[in-house]
């Protein structure tokens, strides 16, 4: 609707849309009427709309605003959210960084490993559950025990890897003054990774070619 609209009568329109639904009419505009909105807001007004977006999008709002404005966005937020913010604002829009999503998954300080411990003993009864219906898959399929043997071994031990550095990568990176929402993701999927190739490689060579 603010497309089809004079500039001068998009100033008198705005007023009436309900600021609870900013973030959404900026998303959906196109680009030039939403730079155009955004650059007449004052710092409280678009510092409440970067609260009601991911820090990702509220990058894409905020990044081609002038730095002072974007200082005086940020100096309205609290300090979490000025943190994550910050994160993604420090690269360009079309770069990795720039199209992260820094949704984490946290362990709450009051739960206690006995908890975690707990947790991880779930994943390691999915992992053989999973394991026994993928190497019976397999070896069905492809008329081949050992076949099975690798693909269940393999996977089993790839979930076990996940589990357990899913629950220990981010307290290290905790422990270490590392935020785990920029470094976690990165390193928990190079791991599996590896691991899973390593896994199934390794054990095909050993038990299928040799």
């Amino acid at each position: 609707m603010l497309e089809s609209l004079p500039p001068a009568e998009r100033d008198v329109v705005w007023p009436a849309i309900d600021p609870g639904i900013h973030a959404e009419v900026f998303a959906e505009a196109e680009d030039a009427v939403r730079a155009a909105r955004l650059a007449v807001l004052d710092p409280e007004s678009l510092a409440t709309i970067a609260q009601d977006v991911d820090p990702d999008d509220a990058a894409d709002l905020l990044q081609d605003l002038p730095e002072d404005v974007i200082e005086e966005v940020l100096t309205a937020l609290d300090d979490q959210e000025r943190s994550r913010l910050e994160s993604v604002l420090r690269y360009a829009e079309d770069t990795a960084g720039g199209l992260m999503n820094l949704d984490v998954v946290t362990i709450r300080p009051d739960v206690s490993l006995e908890v975690v411990s707990r947790e991880l003993s779930v994943g390691l009864i999915n992992a053989a559950m999973w394991a026994a219906v993928v190497g019976l898959v397999a070896g069905l399929w492809f008329e081949s025990p050992g076949l099975a043997l690798v693909a269940g071994a393999a996977l089993a031990i790839n979930l076990v890897c996940a589990a357990l550095s899913g629950a220990g990568i981010p307290m290290l990176l905790k422990r270490l003054n590392i935020d785990p929402a920029l470094a976690g993701g990165v390193i928990l999927t190079t791991v599996t990774d590896v691991v899973g190739f390593l896994a199934l490689l390794g054990l095909g060579a050993w038990f299928l070619v040799a």
